[in-house]
């Protein structure tokens, strides 16, 4: 560990071949310097050798090149060490390989996830997302959410949108079903082809205070 803990980043750490960075141990990569970690080629690498304490040194092109295997092998110490600069170069294409996202930080990380790749989060990992970290999602992001998603919310999950829930597209409300629309706190939508998204089934699960609210 001495022997590697002594190799130059870019030159010597940076040279070395994904066979060559795969084949170091666990105790080897944690031996690295964690400002040369940015060096390593990771592609053939398995994820559960990268140390959460190094992986929130992992550069932004490393986070990309991420393959879904290495997405799904993230525990969750290693999900909790994402940066709010690394949650920002994630991919859509890597979105569906995340097991969970409960450990991302909502003030943090939430807020800095592209919106492409929120549009991406499959219904079952969505649906586990916490309530403060739905309350930390932006406009753009919930207005890149699809009806697949807002179907599997509780109506508690509904509520944690707030008043951007008013950012909602209109195929998005579409999905806003029995068990979560009295969640919709009805002052908080747009009006911007919202109401009119509404269907007849959709008003008919409304509370009698939800639907004054439309009026």
């Amino acid at each position: 560990t001495d022997q590697i803990n002594a190799l130059d980043g870019v030159s010597q750490l940076g040279a070395l071949s994904a066979a060559q960075v795969a084949a170091l141990s666990k105790s080897q990569i944690a031996a690295i310097d964690a400002d040369n970690v940015s060096y390593l080629n990771l592609s053939a690498v398995s994820i559960s050798a990268i140390d959460s304490t190094l992986f929130d040194n992992l550069s932004n092109a490393q986070i990309k090149t991420l393959k879904t295997a290495q997405i799904a092998g993230l525990n969750a110490a290693q999900i909790a060490a994402i940066t709010a600069d690394q949650a920002a170069n994630f991919t859509a294409v890597q979105a569906p390989a995340f097991k969970a996202l409960t450990g991302l930080s909502d003030s943090i990380v939430i807020p800095n996830l592209d919106k492409s790749f929120v549009a991406a989060i499959p219904t079952k990992t969505f649906a586990a997302l916490t309530g403060d970290q739905l309350t930390a999602l932006t406009e753009d992001q919930v207005k890149a959410l699809t009806s697949a998603q807002v179907a599997v919310l509780t109506s508690t999950k509904v509520g944690n949108l707030g008043v951007d829930v008013g950012q909602l597209t209109p195929a998005a409300v579409a999905g806003l079903i029995k068990t979560n629309i009295t969640g919709l706190t009805m002052s908080n939508l747009s009006g911007d082809g919202q109401f009119q998204a509404l269907t007849s089934a959709q008003i008919s699960y409304l509370s009698p205070t939800q639907v004054t609210g439309l009026s």
